[in-house]
């Protein structure tokens, strides 16, 4: 595996598949976007930054919308809206925040 300057795997050796059932595993919770998001920090605590997450959500919503499950390809859209910082300030979801927070 071929690491970055970061030392974290780079964005095109992550398998993005390994991650998919957790994300289906995420969206079957009560509240499938409180489910992405909590995979997701767990990932972003973790040993992954924000582009390679965003790179498991894209994989994963092309998957989704490849199925027709458009509500689900709403939520992960909305997570990775978040990812980016297109939201408020306080819902943004950052590797360093997470640092920050713990």
């Amino acid at each position: 595996m071929k690491l970055g300057s970061d030392g974290l795997p780079e964005l095109g050796e992550v398998d993005t598949s390994t991650f998919q059932g957790r994300l289906e595993d995420a969206l079957k919770t009560q509240d499938k976007h409180q489910g992405l998001v909590t995979c997701v920090n767990e990932l972003l605590a973790g040993r992954y930054n924000e582009g390679q997450v965003l790179g498991i959500l894209e994989a994963f919503r092309e998957h989704l919308r490849e199925q027709d499950r458009e509500s689900d390809e709403d939520a992960v859209m909305d997570v990775m809206d978040r990812l980016v910082g297109w939201c408020s300030p306080q819902a943004i979801l950052q590797r360093e925040r997470m640092h920050v927070n713990q």
